[in-house]
């Protein structure tokens, strides 16, 4: 079993090796048999060509003929194959022609089945016959008569490649221009029931080429039975010269430079679908008049034709540059469906962009059909934009049936009466008599010129309906809800038209609820309310909340201005928190909680209450009635207010009123307090209109009023209020505080009088910074006052009265013009004011009355005593009069005050408010009784007059004459001195009297007549002085202030026999005056000076000088030589020293008593040399004041009898002395003095002489201690020239 089944094997193994080898070895001997035969084809290229002849009919040339194997196919190349010509036509020429056969089917079927057929090299000239017949010139010969054409397409069907290159190509057709090729590509391609063909041509004479494809399925014989998928591509220039020449077409293309590409299918011989892409740089429409330009131009473009009968064209891309623009519409197609003699159509869109479209059909430059005229003229007026996202048309022939669309974005320009929109969405839907719509604004915006003068805009949506017959015509809306940031509301509305309604009517029914009080203006029609009631709305409103507003509407959408009743207009607003301005120029009330209607032209609102500045206002009314005429309209708002009373100033300076009050009542300023009452406001609307009115009826408590221009603030002022803009204000009764007191009083307005009067008690010293009036500065004290205030009202200008006793008021003032505070002195000032110009007149009881012109300059009038006032000047005050008693000191003090202090921190110019020379003008004052510096004058006129930049004052008197020359910017105790010369100087021999006696009849120490403080700087010059009929000379000296008194420097004078030069210091302290002297003393009567002084005539000599540095206790004029403190330095020329008998004898000082005992020694008699006192040749020496006490350590005095040197105290109140006394007595010489008194005295002297010699001229030296009283000193001889 085993061995059969491995023969079987290996006979299979055999056969199957023989069934592989023998196909093989055959193959292999076919190959080598056909490559010998193709060796020998070139041997049959005449044989060849004879038989063509025989089969063709007509000779054929062959150049050359050779074969090849192409793997197992024969392959026969010919070259230079010509065919014959035909009527004159050229032969046709083919270069090379190769021919694969099938060698297998060809046996077969005994008909020629082709691997592949090539011509390369060959002339082909399309030409089309007028009769409509289509032909390759040069191969007529090749056609055959009475052929099949279905035959050939079976013959081309069986190869399996056709190929045609290097050929070269021409069209000769009727109507198209000729075309050259310079290349021709032609290949068909059989694959089973596959066939595929392309064709490629390039044109020679122009840019432009042709590559065509066509895919056909089955084997079809005619065009029934075609079915096929095809490409077409041209490109090029002039490619408008290929469409068919007799197109009646109503747009041509004058130009089409470009590529077009084609995709088509063919079923049953009919295209059923196909798409064109069309890419053309230039391209130019024409309709033989006008030329249209198009660039960059591409379209993609399908078509269909379904088996149900329905087609279909659409345009799924289009895009280009015109004149109006870029063109880039979305996708649209149209479908239509003809049954039987009707066709009905389709339209569909999508993302159409409507203003680039309506851009193109407004310049569209071509004749367009009946009616698009009008639309392509409104379409330029609107210029429409927005995308219809969809868009669908149906209709039959030229009517449309229905029509659906959907759009985004829509907008339109407004013009005339048609409004503009813009941001509208939404969809609608319905036929040309009836439909639906949505709309949507994602925010809409609506532009109604004849009603707004902006847009519109909020969110939107909402139901839509219309409907219209031959009759009449509607469009109603659902609920349509709209909101934007101002507020949220819905709305319904109707208009019906129509045959019957010429005019339309609307309804109009609409809520709002969240409304932005601010924007109210913004929704009000203010372009149908061009009047004052217009203006006043638009600007009305703005802020706070609109809770809820209804509007209503009902009537034509268009009325004649006189038939308002044919119509119902009304709208309804609760608001809270708003704030609602009255008129552009008035306040705005805030935080108002209102209800407002508005009823046709009447608009009327209640308000719960509100703000007004920080007034809180309650129960407030606004109605702006309607009136006959524009000009004629206002509002009148009313209610109840409760606020600071600063707001009523705001109303009165910060609105309109502040033009219909005077100056005057606008210069008070309600500052603090409150005010709370009635207010009614009645405002116009119009310029010009009705005059406003305004009425405050309340109540003030707390209230401060501020007049700046008067400087004067009443505060804590309660009182009730009345204000009326025509009758003034009233004040019926009023408290309050003016000028720091508390005051009572009225303000009461009756026709054009406006008066306040006031009564207190004010401080001088308020009163005196209230008048800035410096002058003033001697007042102290509390001023009962009455005020009478005439406010200025209907031209009335303002007017102030004050009176006052003046009791309680003292007045530091030199006489007249001082009183003391307990005195009453009845005064009056009066102060008026109109316009700038303001007048003060003084009436100071019966000392004098002056009348004042305040401002730049100041002038005035003042007179002390009676008689009339003096003219006024025009700058300055003239001051004249009599005056009982004065006090130059006081006065000049007085008048020196009245010049501003120099500020050297400011220009000079701007040193004081005035000037001393604008002050004063002139003064001219008669005095009973002057004090001039404790000299009392009678009869004395004082008179001063500015001098350049000086002042010069004179005074004259029987006693006194001379003047004063104050510099600009004198103080008293200032660095600038006045200059004072006396011509005439007349004083008592006691000009500082006597002191007084006290109750026991002893005379006491009177108080200096002035304080040297008060003493001011001068310089003085006195020519004349008497004192008591006693001519003094000429006294001089410089008066400057220093710390708590004055200094004189360069005293120069004469009193009492005395000549002084130096200085004088004079000062007060609390202990009281000082008086300090330091330089020299002279005196040619030194007995008479001594005597002048209450001193005893100690030295009598006409040679006395001294250089002294005194003090005293006292002013400089009163020096007591017992208060005396300092030194004194004396120097005494020939002098006499009187008689020691006398009471106040120098001698009995120097004990020179004592030479009679030593006359009694001696037996001499001396007593004709002292009798009548020592003469002295000089005496010197220094002494030390200490009150009483006299002090001297060495006083010299020389005599031709002895030499005294005397050291020790003396008190001089007491008269005492403690005194050690040296004499010198040159007795040999002295002695024979004694001869005079005879021969035997002489004898005596001589005696002496010689017996004591020398030793008596050594010992003429003698001291004493002197002390005791002055009268009767005691004399003790210390040590004697004996011993």
């Amino acid at each position: 079993m085993t061995n059969r089944s491995a023969r079987w094997r290996n006979t299979l193994r055999r056969q199957l090796w023989w069934l592989v080898a023998v196909p093989v070895l055959l193959l292999a001997a076919y190959v080598v048999v056909a490559r010998q035969l193709m060796l020998l084809v070139p041997d049959y290229r005449q044989d060849l060509e004879a038989l063509l002849e025989q089969r063709l009919g007509f000779p054929i040339e062959i150049e050359d003929l050779r074969g090849e194997m192409d793997g197992l196919s024969p392959r026969f190349q010919l070259r230079g194959l010509t065919l014959p010509d035909a009527d004159g036509e050229p032969s046709l020429r083919l270069d090379q022609v190769a021919v694969s056969v099938k060698v297998l089917p060809t046996l077969w079927h005994r008909q020629p089945y082709l691997r592949e057929l090539s011509v390369r090299g060959v002339d082909l000239h399309l030409v089309r016959d007028p009769d409509g017949g289509i032909h390759l010139r040069g191969l007529e010969a090749l056609r055959r008569d009475g052929g099949d054409p279905r035959d050939t397409l079976r013959t081309l069907y069986r190869q399996d490649r056709i190929l045609i290159e290097d050929a070269r190509f021409s069209l000769d057709w009727p109507g198209l221009p000729p075309l050259a090729a310079s290349s021709l590509t032609l290949a068909m391609v059989n694959d089973g029931d596959q066939h595929d063909l392309s064709v490629r041509v390039e044109a020679r004479d122009r840019p432009f080429s042709v590559d065509a494809r066509l895919s056909v399925e089955g084997e079809p014989l005619d065009l029934k039975q075609l079915d096929a998928r095809g490409y077409l591509d041209v490109q090029g220039e002039r490619l408008q010269e290929w469409l068919p020449e007799g197109r009646d077409w109503p747009l041509d293309l004058a130009t089409l430079d470009g590529r077009v590409r084609a995709w088509g299918r063919v079923r049953g011989g009919e295209l059923s679908d196909g798409q064109v892409r069309l890419t053309a740089p230039d391209a130019t429409l024409t309709d033989g008049t006008h030329q249209w330009p198009l660039s960059d131009l591409n379209l993609d473009a399908l078509w269909r034709h379904g088996s149900d009968g329905e087609s279909q064209l659409s345009v799924t891309s289009l895009t280009g540059e015109t004149p109006a623009g870029a063109v880039a519409p979305g996708p649209v197609a149209l479908r239509w469906r003809s049954e039987g003699e009707h066709r009905r159509w389709r339209f569909e869109g999508r993302d159409l962009a409507i203003h680039a479209l309506t851009r193109q059909l407004a310049q569209w430059p071509f004749a367009l059909p009946e009616g698009l005229d009008t639309v392509r003229d409104r379409l330029r007026e609107h210029e429409p934009r927005g995308v219809l996202e969809a868009v669908y048309l149906q209709g039959e022939e030229q009517r449309v049936e229905t029509l659906q669309a959907r759009f985004a974005g829509l907008a339109s320009d407004a013009l005339d009466r048609v409004p503009g929109v813009a941001g509208l969405s939404g969809w609608l839907a319905g036929t040309p008599t009836e439909g639906v719509a949505r709309i949507n604004g994602e925010p809409l915006e609506l532009t109604v010129p004849r009603l707004y003068d902006h847009p519109l805009s909020a969110a939107f949506n909402g139901p839509l309906r219309w409907h219209t017959d031959d009759q009449r015509w509607w469009v109603e809306t659902g609920v349509l809800r709209a909101a934007n940031a101002d507020a949220r509301g819905v709305a319904m509305l109707r208009v019906d038209g129509g045959e019957q309604r010429p005019v339309p009517e609307l309804r109009l029914l609409a809520d709002v609820a969240d409304g932005n009080g601010a924007r109210a203006a913004h929704y009000i029609p203010l372009e149908k309310l061009k009047d004052p009631l217009g203006d006043w709305l638009g600007q009305a409103f703005q802020g706070g909340h609109l809770d809820r507003g209804r509007f209503l509407y009902q009537g034509p959408v268009k009325i004649e201005p006189d038939r308002q009743q044919d119509r119902t207009f009304q709208m309804l607003f609760q608001a809270r928190d708003l704030t609602l301005s009255f008129l552009p120029d008035w306040p705005a009330a805030t935080d108002v909680d209102a209800r407002v209607l508005i009823d046709g032209r009447r608009v009327t609102g209640q308000a719960r209450r509100g703000r007004l500045f920080n007034t809180e206002v309650t129960d407030v009314s606004v109605d702006l009635p309607e009136v006959s005429a524009a000009n004629e309209r206002h509002i009148v708002i009313q209610g109840r207010a409760d606020g600071p009373a600063a707001d009523l100033d705001r109303l009165f300076h910060d609105t309109p009123l502040s033009k219909q009050l005077p100056e005057g009542l606008l210069d008070w300023r309600f500052r603090d307090g409150r005010v709370n009452g009635h207010l009614l406001l009645d405002l116009p609307l119009a310029r010009p209109g009705p005059a406003p009115m305004v009425i405050v009826d309340g109540r003030g408590e707390g209230l401060t009023l501020r007049s700046d221009p008067l400087n004067l603030t009443l505060t804590e002022v309660t009182a009730p209020v009345y204000f009326h803009l025509k009758r003034g204000i009233t004040l019926r009764s009023l408290e309050g505080r003016a000028l720091g007191a508390r005051f009572q009083g009225s303000w009461l307005t009756r026709g054009p009088d406006s008066q306040m009067q006031l009564t207190g008690k004010v401080d001088v010293k308020r009163l005196r910074d209230w008048l800035d009036a410096d002058w003033l500065a001697p007042a102290s004290g509390t001023l009962p006052l009455e005020l009478d205030l005439a406010m200025p009202w209907q031209g009335r200008p303002f007017r102030l009265e004050a009176r006052s006793t003046l009791q309680g008021v003292k007045v530091d003032a030199p006489a007249p013009l001082g009183k003391p505070a307990d005195e009453a002195r009845g005064s009056r000032l009066v102060w008026r004011q109109q316009g700038q110009r303001k007048d003060v007149s003084v009436f100071y009881g019966q000392v004098g009355e002056g009348r004042f012109r305040l401002g730049d300059p100041l002038a005035g009038a003042l007179r002390f005593g009676a008689g009339e006032l003096p003219p006024l000047p025009a700058r300055g005050l003239t001051i004249e009069g009599r005056v009982a008693r004065a006090s130059a000191a006081d006065w000049l003090d007085f008048i020196g005050n009245l010049t501003p202090v120099e500020d050297p921190g400011k220009p000079k110019s701007q040193a004081g408010a005035s000037d001393t020379r604008d002050l004063i003008n002139r003064v001219s004052l008669s005095i009973d009784r002057l004090d001039l510096f404790g000299s009392e004058l009678a009869s004395a006129r004082f008179s001063a007059a500015p001098r350049g930049r000086d002042w010069e004052l004179g005074l004259a008197s029987p006693a006194v004459a001379g003047t004063v020359r104050l510099p600009e910017g004198y103080r008293p105790r200032g660095d600038k001195p006045l200059t004072l010369t006396v011509n005439r100087l007349r004083l008592p021999a006691n000009p500082l009297g006597g002191g007084d006696a006290d109750d026991d009849g002893a005379e006491t120490k009177s108080a200096p007549p002035i304080a040297p403080t008060r003493v001011p700087i001068m310089d003085v010059d006195l020519h004349d002085l008497r004192l008591g009929g006693q001519a003094l000379g000429a006294w001089s000296g410089r008066l400057r202030p220093v710390e708590q008194g004055v200094r004189v420097d360069d005293l120069r004078g004469q009193w009492n026999h005395l000549n002084l030069a130096g200085q004088l210091t004079w000062t007060e302290t609390a202990r009281g005056q000082r008086s300090r002297y330091q330089g020299s003393i002279a005196s040619d009567d030194l007995k008479a000076a001594l005597t002048a002084l209450d001193m005893p005539a100690l030295v009598v000599t006409d040679d006395a000088r001294a250089t002294v540095d005194l003090a005293w206790n006292d002013w400089p004029l009163r020096p007591d030589y017992l208060d005396l403190n300092g030194t004194a330095t004396l120097d005494i020329g020939e002098c006499q020293l009187p008689d020691p008998e006398g009471r106040t004898s120098v001698l009995k000082v120097l004990g020179i008593v004592n030479l009679a005992n030593l006359q009694r020694r001696l037996r001499l008699d001396f007593s004709d040399l002292y009798r009548e006192g020592l003469s002295c040749d000089g005496i010197d020496g220094d002494f030390q004041f200490k009150g009483p006490l006299l002090t001297t350590r060495k006083l010299a005095i020389a005599s031709p009898s002895a030499a005294f040197e005397v050291t020790g105290q003396a008190q001089l109140a007491e008269r005492t002395l403690d005194m050690e006394v040296a004499m010198t007595l040159p007795l040999s010489s002295n002695l024979y003095a004694g001869c005079l008194a005879g021969p035997a005295v002489c004898a005596g002297i001589f005696v002496v002489e010689r017996l004591w010699g020398d030793k008596l001229d050594k010992t003429t030296t003698m001291k004493y201690q002197v002390s005791g009283l002055w009268r009767e000193p005691s004399v003790k001889e210390t040590e004697g020239f004996l011993e």
